[in-house]
């Protein structure tokens, strides 16, 4: 067997290992704790609460918008009647 054979079949095995770890969770750093459970769902609401936030300014900003035209057609109709 050459050298370089060996060292693909080397390459596999490593790289067989290491989609091994990668599919496992690694359970010394998250545990099994209440407390991880708990810090998942935190960040789960910090996440999903700058989405909404920004949503929300999104809707503010249009609705000023939407407030500022109906008070500019409002003016152009009462020149207009």
């Amino acid at each position: 067997m050459s050298c370089v054979q060996e060292l693909q079949e080397h390459l596999a095995i490593i790289q067989s290992e290491l989609s091994a770890l990668k599919a496992t969770p690694d359970v010394r750093s998250r545990g099994n704790s209440l407390f991880a459970e708990v810090e998942d769902n935190r960040q789960k609401m910090v996440k999903q609460y700058k989405e909404m936030a920004v949503k929300f300014n999104h809707m503010k900003n249009d609705y000023s918008a939407k407030c500022a035209e109906i008070v500019k057609m409002k003016v152009i109709r009462c020149f207009n009647v």
